[in-house]
């Protein structure tokens, strides 16, 4: 699959793209983690994202893949979509895993990927309770302090530990940039980084003669 859809020959001599397969394969399959794996299972995925795509567009249902994960939307009863996605990713040599299969309704948590989709898109909420009790203890009582206390990450560099912070922070406001509260939390915790760094750096010494 691979190797007809990622390296064909039309744009590959045969020996070279069997060498470049081989190459972002391990063990016949395509690594997770791999910066090449999702390229390439989007170009295997592609004839079955224009064809489901098309195929929900004319009945109002909307899709959406990330991965190996897919999405129908709408209202709609999901017997025909969930036989009609099986049917094609069978003819292609994959299986749905019916164990992942979920219908989720209007009325209870819709989650996709890890974001909560109900109203609009946001990270879970036990997700950014957790990282505003983090955010709160580093401003209250100093990252150092913080560290010590939750004793697991006791042995993180502090500008390590910010840096990983500021990282959640920015994935919370790429799925909700209207977060108000971690806005300004990203603004504080660079102001402490910034000062970390400033105290860091080499005092120029100079000679009196």
């Amino acid at each position: 699959m691979v190797l007809k859809s990622a390296f064909p020959a039309r744009y590959f001599p045969p020996a070279a793209g069997t060498m470049l397969t081989a190459l972002c394969c391990c063990s016949d399959f395509l690594p997770q983690g791999s910066p090449a794996s999702p390229a390439i299972s989007n170009l295997v995925m592609k004839h079955f994202d224009e064809y489901m795509k098309k195929w929900c567009g004319d009945k109002g249902i909307s899709y959406t893949r990330y991965c190996d994960d897919m999405t129908f939307s709408g209202d709609f009863n999901p017997g025909p979509v969930i036989r009609k996605a099986s049917g094609f990713l069978n003819a292609m040599g994959f299986e749905l895993n019916e164990e992942k299969t979920r219908i989720l309704y209007r009325n209870g948590r819709q989650a996709v990927t890890g974001i909560v989709v109900n109203e609009k898109p946001q990270v879970s909420i036990d997700y950014r309770r957790k990282l505003r009790q983090e955010v709160y203890y580093c401003l209250k009582y100093g990252v150092k302090s913080h560290l010590e206390r939750s004793g697991e990450n006791a042995l993180i560099p502090e500008n390590q530990y910010l840096l990983s912070l500021l990282g959640r922070i920015r994935y919370v406001l790429l799925v909700n940039t209207e977060d108000r509260w971690f806005r300004e939390a990203e603004e504080k915790l660079l102001a402490v980084l910034g000062r970390k760094a400033e105290k860091m750096k080499p005092v120029r010494r100079t000679g009196v003669s």
